[in-house]
């Protein structure tokens, strides 16, 4: 019990997404009358769940910031780095006929069909928190928001071809040995599209936290590495380790690999939405 709650704990605070500092915020009002309200955007990975065989690297799952992650043959991967990129953020408005209007004394954002969108790419490592951008002086308009929109994977546009894998990375013990693992996951874009039950209103004197959580109980739902190890479907390196790269792979590999792409994607699209004032 002790263990579940301190992985809850270091999921919630490692996972904030937040927007670049420096001389110029990302996005801020330009106008003395309009300094908009403060944002922040946290994207968590659930860990309220407990694998069938975490039980088994109970020690060093709680030892640092470690994502344990069952298969299907009860295999724990020990996850400490899972990085994937947003291209596009949109904040949905209530209202979208007052969103040119909202956005007129702010830099950095645009308005599209839903609301107001700040463009990236975001890349950010969904279990130690680190992150290519820093979210934290970002300012939205004064006004009653909705929902959050993510374009996740791709840059959006007809026919974009920039794409970023999902790449996860840690340990896992097998053969009476403790290895290292990397799998690069190609990834296409992935539209997470979530509403609140109500509009709330994003004002000048609190912190409004869009929350975004993932449950990463299924990412390996239909693979059995261990099996496909055993019967050298898959191999380990000359070091003994495991590298799966989903943009080379073939047979049993890209089959595992594009398994784990599909079970992150419907991760995104179920996962829960909450904008809430931030403690």
């Amino acid at each position: 019990m002790k263990r579940v709650r301190l992985m809850a704990l270091l999921a919630t605070a490692a996972l904030l997404l937040r927007c670049s500092t420096g001389p110029d915020p990302i996005a801020g009002g330009s106008g003395a009358g309009n300094p908009g309200g403060v944002t922040a955007l946290a994207i968590i990975a659930d860990t309220s769940y407990v694998p069938q065989a975490v039980s088994k690297s109970a020690a060093r799952s709680a030892e640092g910031n470690i994502l344990p992650l069952a298969d299907d043959g009860a295999l724990v991967m020990n996850t400490a780095s899972a990085r994937f990129v947003v291209y596009r953020i949109h904040f949905i408005l209530a209202n979208i006929d007052v969103c040119d209007t909202l956005i007129d004394s702010f830099d950095g954002l645009a308005c599209d069909s839903v609301g107001v969108a700040l463009d990236g790419p975001f890349a950010f490592d969904a279990v130690s928190g680190s992150a290519d951008s820093l979210l934290d002086s970002l300012r939205l308009p004064v006004a009653q928001y909705r929902g959050i929109k993510l374009a996740v994977g791709c840059a959006e546009g007809g026919g974009s071809t920039t794409c970023s894998p999902v790449q996860l990375s840690g340990t896992f013990d097998y053969d009476g040995a403790a290895r290292d693992f990397a799998i690069t996951v190609p990834f296409n874009t992935v539209l997470l599209q979530k509403y609140t039950g109500t509009p709330a209103l994003l004002d000048l004197n609190d912190t409004t936290l869009f929350e975004v959580r993932l449950s990463p109980r299924d990412w390996l739902n239909g693979v059995d590495l261990a099996a496909a190890l055993d019967s050298q479907a898959l191999e380990l390196d000359s070091a003994g380790n495991l590298g799966l790269d989903g943009v080379t792979a073939a047979g049993a590999a890209k089959t595992i690999v594009h398994t784990i792409r599909d079970n992150i994607a419907a991760s995104f699209q179920t996962a829960k939405f909450e904008m809430k004032r931030k403690m």
